[in-house]
Order: C-alpha cells, then structure tokens, then sequence
C-alpha cells in the first residue's frame, strides 16, 4: 500500500443515490483501496481542508457542482473518469472549462476492464499524481534561504521571485553573507580558546580516516562552517538554503562543500554558488523522489560515445559507495568530497529560466567514476539511454548546472512541470 492517504471526492448528479454509484464501481474502489490509504467523500460539504483531494467524476450532470467546488479541492487539480453514467463525458467538458481557465490539471480515465496492465497503469498515474500533490503541498510557505546573491559566473540564473511566489507560495528569504561569516567567526574563536582538540568528537571519528592530504585543523573548520550554515538557516526556518561561497574563502578559510553534502544528507537541500535554478531543481526532486541529488557541472562531452561527464566537490554522502575528503578543487583549500558513486539508472534534471518554466529532463546510467586532475572532485561519466540527446541537452539553455538522482524519473519529472 502506497504511504500517501487520498481523500477522493465523489460527484454525482442528483439523479443518481451515492449507494448505487459507489456499488456501480465497487471493484475500482476495492481495488484502490488495496493499493492507497483511500477516504471516499461523498458529501461536497465535507471535504477536508488538508491532505490529498482527488475527485471522481462518477455522472454526468456534475459539471456545474464541480465548478462551484473546485476550489475546495487540490491543486494542480487532479480527477477521475470511468466508462459509465457519462463521466467520461463529464470529465471532457470540465477539462475543457479548466483549460479555459489555465487552471493546470490531470485527467485519469479507468478503462472499463481492468487487466493486471491497466491496474499498474492507474496506480502509476494516480501514484506520479499523489507525489506531485504532495509536493505542491509541502511548497505552500517553504522557505529558501539565498545566503548571498549568485556568483558572478551565473550570468543566466536570475529568477521572478515574486511570480515564483504566486505560483508556488515558496517564500525566498535573503540573508546577507556576512550573517554567515559572522557565526563561522563566532563559533571558531570560541573553539579556539576551548582548549578541545576536537569541535564535534562523533563527527570527527567518522571523517577522519577520510581525509586526503588534508589536517584535522582543516577538518575542525570545515564541521565549523556546516554547523555557522545550519544555525542561520535555522534561524530564518528555511527548509532548503544555497550558499554564495566562493565569497567566503578569503574571510573564513575554508569552503562550504563538506556542509553541503552533509545538509543534504539531513535533507535540508542545499546548493553552492548562490544558483537558484539549480537549488529549485534540487529541491522540486527531492520532494518527488524523496532522495538526495547531486549539483553538478558538466566538463566533457563524447557525442559518438552518447556521453557526458559530470563533476562537483559537494556530492551527498549517502549518494556514494565510499568517498575521500580532499580539498576543494578550484581553491585547493578546505575540504571538498571525492566520491565513488554507484553505477546505476539515473535521471539528469534542471528546470531554468527567468520564470522557472523552461526544462530538461533525460534518463541514463552512470557508467564510470572518472579521476581527471583538472576537474571537480566527485566526477562520473554518464550515458543517456536515448540518442540524440547531448544536442537536445545543449540546446535546451539550462545553465552550467545539473541535477541528478538515482531511479528512473522523467515521467514523474515532466507531469510536474506539465502541470505547474
């Protein structure tokens, strides 16, 4: 049984008594009820403010019910149809008022027999369609924490945080870089003068054995730095943060990779540079996949091989078979992760662009963990499942940053955006 409760709100005409409508379709809902945690609605007065709505369009003559109730329901809106009473029928002209109304939503239509592939087709849809509802959900009143402007080099990453907000409810949250300096600060010369050898002895014991030519003084500053970011971020009530922190090297000596991937880890997402995109992506794929995701930067292109390598010093943790902690690649200081990643489906994403309306989406398989000395730390060479698409990817104007996650996703990735 799927984790996500469903409430499914029943509109039928007045012709038709709800015991004879849910009888006439006493098999989809024994069947639902199997594969999700269903509560069948049947009074329009009833139906609860919070949780997952989806309606069921089980007669004709509903159409106008469902005009004046829509806006009790979930949204994007997301309805079922079946092959009697008219409800296909129905379902087609409230489609169509909806689309005349650009008010986003999904049609799922239960065919009249439902063989073993048309029940996993319905619970996939309805699956997809739950996890997206819940991501719409959990972005009404998140905040993001901008901890600096983007750096310099993201010439394209600037967004309409404003029309994000109207269209999402997500609530960017400027905090000045020197927020951050100023804990780091605090917290190092209060360690300093503590006498202690250590600034987290559990954290320390576990990364220890992992550092590649770099001292524990280094390591000190780094777990430092993790807990200056988290306290701020903290501190505004943000659920997901990125950092402008090439800013910070000369100030507090060391780099924010480390605390990245620890973040995310946690599952606080968490991206570098100050790039917005790039944090929406890792964010919009965290909450539909409930996994970690990986920032990266695209180094080398193989178009005969079907190829791209990708490469960062922030990869999360718990994305890796085993990892070393060197430094930073483009600094050469503090620490940065080297991690070996499984070499497995994954899918690459990034949602771009001024309104955050433009996509790419591609699904593919890591295939070798590269180690070329003039790239980032972590480094993967990936190869798409379909052709064509490094040109599909470099004509797609997305930036120099991209998401991937382990698993399968494209479907799942492009309904949400269909539908934002």
């Amino acid at each position: 049984m799927n984790r996500d409760k469903i409430s499914i709100v029943l509109f039928a005409s007045q012709l038709h008594d709800n015991s004879s409508v849910l009888e006439s379709r006493k098999e989809i809902f024994s069947f639902l009820k199997e594969e999700f945690d269903v509560n069948i609605i049947t009074d329009l007065n009833e139906i609860p403010r919070d949780g997952i709505k989806i309606s069921f369009i089980a007669t004709g003559g509903t159409e106008e019910s469902f005009r004046k109730s829509y806006s009790k329901l979930s949204f994007p809106l997301v309805f079922l149809s079946d092959g009697i009473h008219n409800s296909l029928a129905a379902s087609l002209e409230i489609s169509t008022f909806l689309t005349n109304k650009n008010i986003k939503h999904k049609h799922i239509n239960i065919p009249s027999i439902l063989s073993s592939e048309t029940k996993a087709e319905l619970v996939k849809q309805i699956s997809d369609s739950a996890k997206i509802l819940n991501a719409f959900e959990k972005l009404r009143n998140f905040r993001i924490a901008l901890m600096g402007n983007e750096s310099p080099w993201l010439i394209s990453s600037e967004i309409d945080k404003e029309l994000v907000y109207n269209k999402y409810g997500v609530k960017f949250i400027e905090v000045p870089l020197s927020e951050v300096e100023e804990r780091y600060l605090f917290l190092l010369n209060t360690f300093n003068s503590s006498g202690k050898t250590s600034f987290n002895d559990e954290l320390t014991s576990k990364y220890l054995d992992k550092l590649e030519d770099r001292s524990n003084d280094e390591l000190n500053k780094a777990l430092i730095f993790n807990e200056a970011i988290g306290s701020v971020a903290r501190n505004y009530n943000a659920g997901a943060l990125t950092i402008k922190c090439f800013d910070l090297l000369s100030s507090c000596k060391t780099t924010a990779c480390l605390s990245l991937a620890m973040l995310n880890d946690e599952g606080v997402v968490a991206g570098c540079e100050g790039d917005i995109p790039a944090l929406w992506s890792m964010l919009v794929t965290n909450l539909l996949t409930d996994k970690a995701v990986f920032m990266a930067n695209p180094s080398s292109i193989d178009t005969l091989n079907n190829t791209i390598d990708f490469s960062h010093c922030t990869v999360p943790l718990c994305m890796t078979n085993e990892y070393k902690l060197p430094s930073h690649f483009e600094s050469q200081s503090g620490i940065g992760v080297r991690g070996i990643m499984p070499l497995e489906e994954y899918t690459l994403i990034k949602i771009a662009g001024n309104r955050l309306d433009r996509f790419f989406c591609a699904e593919g398989k890591i295939i070798e963990n590269t180690s070329y000395v003039q790239r980032c730390r972590t480094q993967i060479k990936f190869k798409f499942n379909e052709q064509n698409q490094i040109c599909k990817f470099t004509e797609a104007a997305v930036g120099n940053h991209i998401v991937l996650v382990p698993g399968r996703y494209k479907s799942l990735l492009e309904l949400f955006m269909k539908l934002s």
